[in-house]
């Protein structure tokens, strides 16, 4: 899995021929996201302008909840189950080509924003709930804002290394090993380790507040991140390849088509095989009803919708002759939550146990609702 999930993405993009690539999918892609950071703004902003109306106080929304709320909007697992899912209504070289598109985006675009993000804009949110922490008794059951979800413990801060011997899909994938029971890095290690998210080894302090963060230390420390994610690679080496493969008519080498469809066709089964392994390996309940419910009517109801106002936005037609692309943008925006939205949640405290609860819940009501959505639209049409 190491090798096998970057091989497939390069591939997937490298194969691309840019010139039959209609870019309103990904324009629309993109205002769909700028639509969903707008909307869920909208309370934030609002929230701050009413406390400082009344004199001040302290917000309940900030940048974690935020960006918490967004990644549940916008970021569907688009590249291990948005392919089959999606290839077996649409034809699958069609879905395989703009899914790649999607994919660099979201790599390139997205992932960098998310972090910067949490790394920047939530300086603010943690001075305030260290200072709560260190007013509040010893014992008090009241956790401080951002600080996570409790009903899920804190895993691998200072996790060990892998021992010799652990299986390197587990160690990749951030998911228990089928052998038995894993004695290498905790969950939130492997899953972290998987997308660049290496979290610090050192024990942190209790109750001191960390270091002041400014937007150089902040871009440091999001480029460092991004650089180790392998996916980034291979999508940014996959469409520098197929840039040049189309001016200048070049053929993939034997040696390198070979390798690449030999480790990208065991991929997608592995993936699937290892997302099961976490459903199976939590709890399928780790936050409140009410996170659960919200969280899903954001990625099967809210997400689409906006799917379908960017589609629109951009002219990218759902209905008629030509309007596959649209129906393909709204489809996978109700795709289940991606797995690396709990990476993210599990390294900066962004309730990590409502995302594993969506990821489950999710990934077991997609079908349904994915053909629900494509009836819709084709009786629209």
């Amino acid at each position: 899995m190491q090798l096998a999930i970057p091989a497939l993405v390069f591939r997937m993009i490298a194969l691309n021929d840019m010139r039959e690539t209609d870019l309103r999918f990904v324009a629309a892609d993109c205002v769909y996201k700028l639509f969903g950071a707008a909307v869920l703004g909208v309370p934030v902003v609002g929230e701050r302008l009413l406390l400082r109306r009344r004199g001040g106080g302290r917000a309940r929304l900030g940048a974690r909840e935020f960006m918490a709320a967004h990644v549940a909007l916008t970021l569907p697992n688009t590249f291990i189950l948005g392919v089959p899912i999606l290839g077996a209504i649409y034809d699958p070289r069609l879905v395989e080509q703009y899914m790649s598109l999607l994919l660099v985006t979201q790599s390139c675009l997205q992932f960098p924003f998310i972090i910067g993000f949490l790394e920047y804009g939530g300086v603010q949110d943690e001075a305030v709930g260290d200072a709560q922490a260190v007013a509040l008794p010893e014992g008090d059951p009241i956790q401080p804002q951002g600080g996570g979800d409790p009903e899920l413990p804190e895993e691998g801060v200072a996790a060990p290394p892998p021992e010799e011997g652990t299986p390197v899909a587990a160690v990749v994938t951030g998911l228990p090993s089928a052998v038995g029971p894993s004695r290498g890095p905790s969950l939130h290690r492997r899953v972290s380790m998987a997308m660049g998210l290496i979290p610090d080894r050192r024990e942190p302090a209790a109750r001191s507040p960390g270091p002041p963060k400014t937007p150089v230390s902040t871009a440091r420390k999001v480029f460092s991140k991004v650089v180790r994610n392998p996916i980034i690679w291979s999508a940014v080496v996959g469409s520098v390849y197929s840039v040049l493969a189309q001016n200048f008519s070049w053929g993939m080498p034997k040696v390198l088509d070979l390798t690449t469809s030999m480790l990208g066709n065991c991929t997608l089964g592995l993936a699937l095989f290892n997302i099961g392994l976490f459903m199976f390996g939590k709890p399928f309940l780790t936050c409140s009803w009410k996170q659960a419910v919200g969280g899903g009517l954001l990625r099967f109801v809210a997400s689409p919708a906006l799917a379908l106002l960017a589609a629109l936005t951009v002219g990218l037609p759902i209905r008629g002759e030509g309007a596959t692309l649209g129906k393909l943008l709204i489809l996978q925006a109700a795709l289940p939550q991606a797995v690396v939205s709990f990476a993210v949640a599990q390294e900066y405290k962004t309730y990590p146990g409502v995302f594993s609860t969506l990821i489950n819940t999710t990934t077991l009501g997609s079908i349904p609702v994915i053909f629900f959505v494509y009836f819709l639209l084709e009786q629209a049409s």
